[in-house]
């Protein structure tokens, strides 16, 4: 009984019929007086999602994406009582919107997002020293090194230049265009500290660090740099990952 009454006031607090559950709760009672507790759970998981996309909610505009946010609360519930992990499946929700409801590059400003709010979420971790990595190079060939990241790295790419469409949204641009001559991009996202950093990159430096990420050797992620600069573009990559403290250790390949 009591499992039947859940469920029928989560489905009517969630957009659905209320009847069954106006019926359980006490004979009589009309279903309309339900309604109140429909607007406050499916406003509040909006308000959730807001928090969550902010690039979204200020490219759509409030009452706009509040619309979008109870709609999408309505056919998603949370699954998990940390209400910082909701939301997952946004990006897709709003691509399967009606053609030209939506900016066609905004999913992927959503999962960017998404991306940049796990990341201000993950765990921290003690960095690594430079100064052993730079020891190491002075006794032994690194090719054969790998490293551990920070758990708030991650990667993203988008077949837009969503890069600098989110800065157009953070500096108060809510309805961007994509500059025809920029590439589609690759991001790097991360909280080593306080903040969330995003970087544009390279090619290579995509292809370098997904190498890496995914467990390959140093050797192995140069074979995506430029053979004319190699040298050089890795020892200043990882110079840039060092500084911002993205490296949290490494291992020698057996």
């Amino acid at each position: 009984m009591l499992a039947e009454l859940q469920h029928a006031v989560a489905v009517a607090a969630l957009g659905g019929d209320c009847q069954p559950a106006a019926a359980l709760l006490r004979p009589g009672i009309p279903a309309d007086r339900l309604a109140i507790y429909r607007n406050n759970v499916l406003g509040g998981l909006a308000e959730v999602l807001a928090a969550a996309y902010p690039s979204v909610a200020r490219v759509l505009g409030c009452e706009t994406f509040r619309q979008a946010g109870r709609g999408f609360a309505a056919l998603h519930p949370p699954l998990a009582p940390q209400m910082w992990l909701y939301g997952e499946g946004f990006a897709e929700f709003l691509e399967a919107q009606p053609s030209g409801r939506v900016p066609p590059w905004l999913p992927d400003l959503a999962r960017l997002d998404r991306v940049m709010h796990e990341a201000y979420f993950a765990h921290d971790a003690e960095r690594l020293d430079p100064g052993r990595l730079a020891a190491l190079a002075n006794s032994s060939d690194l090719s054969g090194l790998r490293l551990s990241f920070h758990p708030s790295l991650r990667l993203m790419t988008s077949l837009w230049p969503i890069h600098s469409l989110w800065r157009a949204v953070r500096q108060g641009h809510t309805s961007p265009e994509p500059e025809p001559e920029l590439a589609p991009d690759s991001l790097l996202v991360a909280r080593p500290g306080l903040d969330v950093l995003c970087r544009r990159l390279e090619r290579w430096q995509a292809g370098f660090l997904d190498v890496l990420l995914r467990g390959g050797t140093l050797g192995e992620a140069a074979g995506h740099v430029p053979a004319e600069e190699a040298a050089a573009a890795v020892q200043d990559e990882l110079v840039q990952l060092l500084q911002a403290g993205l490296v949290t250790g490494y291992a020698s390949q057996p």
